[in-house]
């Protein structure tokens, strides 16, 4: 494995937003304590998947019993797992752990030695060491601190030496692992401090992992560290509802530790351009360098506008590959390929003209270089196509009529054919300077139909021109089959001529605010001309919006090709994995469209977008009008007539406009159609205290309902105070990091209000709470799943 010696990661623990605080007091102490736990991240989604990929390559080698499935074992593993669990509270783990827990397991289910040793090698792959802890690491041993890992695993000192080794770990700077039982602070110390009896505890400071972000006891030598959970209010338990799994699962870990970033916890744009579409633009980036390198193609040319950013992620992708290809953006651009691509003007042509959005007659009239006939027209230049038909001329006739007659007369279509050939020619002279050659090259697109592609190789096509063009773009839309068909090379990386276009549709009926994330400060191409000296440049629109947000997007993405090519260095086989995942990228974007949360609806919402064929038009994504049409219709009119029929209504994005209105109608109305009865029923709690604006409660229950109850009182923002049981031996434990007490316990909170997290002995739960605040002379509120 590479070594990364690069300035960028040796600081990179302060860019952590927990990490950042050790630099404080970093220079006072002696040792670094790190959890495992808070260093070894993931490359699955739960142990669940975990187990099940155990049970299935146990299949396939024939470790398993023939008649047992794998769902058959991941169930058993999982079982013995908890049960190892219970035997082993309050008991020191040591080296057979691992061993106890698989002789829980009767033999006559399969090679039970021959699985652990398989399900220790898939471990060894699906693990990669955090790269902020490991910077830290390498940097408080620069400075001579001595470094501690402790661990509370199942398995062995040894394989954990194996794990940390195959997750890109040098082990050497490790002094020492310790296998613990407990993360008690106290106890921790102690046993550090019975080796290093020179040292205090002032000198220790240790990185402790929590499953959420609110903090344990308090000690000025902890850090308590975490990643964004995927919990059911997170990016990835909304991805989870809306597409019924984990998506990228090799890579959720890696979108988590994004978030910790510094810039990321504070600024919208950065963290949905890193954890939202980096994982898509930089996994195509790698993919597309593998296709040229496959096939011998030399040049890469991404399109724009998006082309600028493209440009740089690919070219960084080349560097970090080392890869010399040609990588340079193409000025290039629907208006500026529409009118070389004519070579025969028909009335078809140009009624297709009349379904574009906010294109009036005076852009018409500059899409075909006619100017010079604008005062023929002088009326009607701001007449919207779409309001054509309607609108009568001054002989009474239709407008639509009057223009379609006066473009296909002789005289103006010839002139329309004229300026086709000059922008033609034009167009075929900058592609030339602009291209090496135009034999075997690459084009790039964010997507949808191929528009432009089909132009380009038009123009081509009349000029005789022989190019084995491959346009590569990320989204392809169904009509690039008819493309293909015409002997056109268009290929999608997430779909493309019908493929996952059930997922692709709603991304093509608002890829406005995606695709202006991702274009740079220039304006849209319009034309080219000639220079004095026979150049052809050119000509830019002077649009220039979202700025701020933009660039804020764009380093997230750019920033997060920085951590897939840490964790590549390291895994670089989870490229081909990653590749097979198609519907995975289309399914991404698919929840930003269908499913977003309220602040994704605010900010993209308020994204400015042009129309770049022809028009100066800007407008927001989501309107005052939108909101009006809306509250006429009502919910669920609205979203159907918006997405079935949306050009009738033209409303960019009706999902966003909903969302604004009623922030949860569009995610409790997937629940109720794809989600468990349990989780609905939680939801359904932590609804009924928040309409009664309760804003924090105690949960009973710590075992699975409690904690579904716990995600669903996250989802309505009411904080969880503490957990409570009957079982005493849960008692000083967590639950998603929230204590687990007695209930005498809570008598001394003030006005305590409690949700029941249980489905089985509600009434007398309910009841046992009731009469022992009786007793103290109050009536605590309490919620059940009764109510």
């Amino acid at each position: 494995m590479e070594k990364l010696d690069n300035t960028l990661f040796k600081y990179w623990w302060m860019q952590d937003t927990y990490l950042s605080k050790v630099s404080k007091t970093l220079h006072d102490k002696k040792i670094l304590i790190i959890d495992q736990e808070a260093l070894l991240l993931k490359m699955y989604a739960d142990n669940e998947e975990f187990y099940l990929a155990v049970a299935e390559n146990a299949k396939r080698r024939g470790l398993l019993r023939d008649d047992l499935s794998p769902n058959e074992f991941k169930n058993i593993r999982i079982t013995a797992q908890a049960s190892a669990a219970k035997n082993a509270s309050g008991k020191t783990k040591d080296s057979s752990q691992l061993d106890n827990l698989y002789k829980m397991i009767p033999t006559k289910i399969g090679d039970l030695s021959g699985i652990q040793v398989l399900e220790k090698e898939l471990k060894a792959e699906k693990y990669f060491v955090n790269p902020y802890i490991y910077s830290l690491i390498e940097f408080a041993h620069m400075k001579g601190i001595r470094i501690i890992l402790v661990s509370n695993s199942d398995y062995s000192i040894n394989y954990n030496e194996i794990l940390l080794k195959n997750s890109g770990m040098d082990v050497s700077l490790l002094d020492t692992i310790y296998k613990i039982d407990s993360y008690e602070v106290d106890k921790l110390e102690n046993l550090i401090l019975q080796k290093y009896s020179t040292l205090d505890k002032n000198q220790l400071i240790f990185i402790r992992y929590i499953a959420s972000s609110n903090p344990l006891e308090k000690n000025e030598n902890v850090i308590d560290y975490s990643t964004a959970l995927s919990s059911i209010n997170s990016i990835y338990g909304w991805e989870k509802i809306n597409s019924g799994r984990t998506l990228v699962p090799q890579l959720q870990s890696l979108r988590m530790l994004f978030s910790n970033t510094n810039q990321a916890q504070n600024d919208f744009w950065f963290d949905f351009g890193g954890r939202v579409l980096g994982p898509i633009l930089v996994v195509f980036c790698d993919w597309l360098l593998d296709l040229c390198q496959k096939e011998g193609r030399n040049e890469i040319y991404p399109l724009m506008r998006e082309g600028s950013l493209l440009s740089l992620l690919l070219k960084e992708a080349a560097r970090q590959r080392g890869i010399n290809i040609v990588i340079k953006p193409l000025f290039v651009s629907r208006q500026a390929t529409f009118l070389p691509s004519i070579k025969s003007l028909n009335r078809e042509l140009i009624e297709g003209l009349f379904d574009r959005r906010h294109f009036t007659v005076g852009n018409l009239l500059n899409i075909f270089g006619l100017k010079q006939f604008k005062e023929q027209f002088l009326k009607f230049l701001k007449v919207p196509l779409s309001e054509a038909y309607d609108t009568k001329y001054i002989n009474s006739e239709s407008l639509k009529e009057v223009l379609i007659t006066f473009l296909l007369s002789k005289e103006i279509r010839h002139l329309i054919e004229r300026n086709a050939v000059e922008q033609r020619e034009m167009f075929i002279k900058y592609l030339r300077q602009t291209c090496t050659s135009l034999e075997n090259i690459v084009t790039v697109d964010l997507g949808f139909e191929g528009t432009i592609q089909n132009s380009i190789e038009s123009v081509l096509n009349y000029e005789g021109i022989n190019s084995n063009i491959a346009h590569v773009l990320v989204y392809g839309g169904e009509k690039n089959k008819y493309h293909i068909l015409n002997n056109i090379d268009i290929r999608g990386f997430a779909g493309n001529a019908g493929e996952n276009i059930e997922l692709i549709k709603p991304i093509i009926r608002s890829s406005e605010m995606i695709e202006q994330l991702l274009m740079g400060d220039l304006g849209s191409v319009k034309e080219y001309t000639k220079t004095p000296d026979e150049k052809i440049i050119p000509v830019l629109g002077t649009v220039s919006i979202n700025s701020i947000e933009k660039a804020s997007c764009q380093g997230g993405i750019q920033y997060f090709q920085q951590l897939w090519y840490y964790l590549k260095r390291i895994k670089p086989n989870i490229k081909d994995v990653l590749y097979s995942q198609k519907e995975d990228y289309s399914e991404i974007l698919n929840r930003v469209i269908k499913m977003p949360f309220y602040k994704e609806a605010v900010n993209l919402g308020n994204l400015k977008y042009d129309e770049n064929f022809g028009s100066e038009f800007v407008s927001t994504i989501c309107k005052s009008k939108d909101i009006d049409l809306l509250n006429n219709k009502g919910i669920e009119r609205f979203l159907n007539d918006c997405t079935v029929g949306y050009r009738r209504y033209f409303v960019n994005w009706p999902e966003g406009v909903i969302t604004l209105s009623d922030p949860y109608y569009i995610f409790e109305h997937k629940l109720k159609h794809s989600s468990p009865l349990y989780l609905i029923q939680m939801i359904d709690i932590a609804k009924q205290i928040k309409s009664k604006n309760i804003d924090e409660i105690i949960i009973y229950g710590a075992g699975e309902a409690g904690k579904v109850l716990f995600e669903a009182a996250q989802l309505y923002n009411i904080n969880v105070l503490c957990f409570v049981d009957r079982n005493s031996q849960l008692w000083g434990n967590t639950v998603q990091g929230t204590k687990i007490i007695s209930l005498k316990e809570t008598f001394l909170l003030e006005d305590p209000v409690f949700a029941i997290g249980s489905f089985s002995f509600v009434k007398q739960i309910k009841d046992e709470i009731r009469v022992k605040y009786e007793d103290l002379g109050r009536a605590p509120k309490v919620f059940t799943i009764e109510d």
